[in-house]
């Protein structure tokens, strides 16, 4: 008895029938026939963005340094992420931070505000953004917290 494991490849995506023929050894035959859809290997899973010390609605001074904290998953398991933090005021947004990060572990980034945000009276509403690339280059984020930075006069 012999085996056989047929293999096909197609270049384009869509409907294809494949009948496969075989012949046993007194050359009888006798086919079988299958239909299938070709279509497009499906999405890397993006890695999942978690900012771990910061709520929505916070408010901190823009005098005061503050440390963002975050971890970034992938859920294939590979490492190294990059990662970029934004800050958004009004139209503008700014990169604060930039870095690498090995995947589950949590990273920590210290900004002050003053140092990015626009010096106003009173409360200024930002919002803080996080991106991750892991290594194939599927994208996570924004993971996003809106904080009100106050600047006392």
């Amino acid at each position: 008895m012999n085996a056989c494991t047929p293999q096909v490849a197609f270049a384009t995506n869509g409907p294809r029938t494949i009948t496969l023929t075989g012949k046993d050894a007194q050359g009888a035959t006798a086919q079988a026939t299958v239909t299938i859809t070709v279509a497009d290997p499906p999405a890397a899973p993006a890695p999942i963005v978690t900012i771990d010390n910061l709520k929505d609605g916070d408010h901190r001074l823009s005098t005061q340094p503050m440390t963002l904290k975050a971890t970034a998953t992938d859920p294939e398991g590979k490492s190294p992420m990059s990662y970029r933090w934004t800050v958004k005021y009004g139209k503008t947004e700014k990169t604060i931070a930039t870095g690498n990060s090995r995947n589950g572990r949590q990273f920590r980034v210290s900004w002050k505000p003053y140092d990015d945000v626009p010096h106003t009276c009173g409360s200024q509403p930002v919002t803080l953004s996080l991106y991750v690339v892991d290594p194939d280059g599927d994208k996570a984020g924004p993971g996003m917290v809106s904080l009100l930075i106050d600047l006392v006069c």
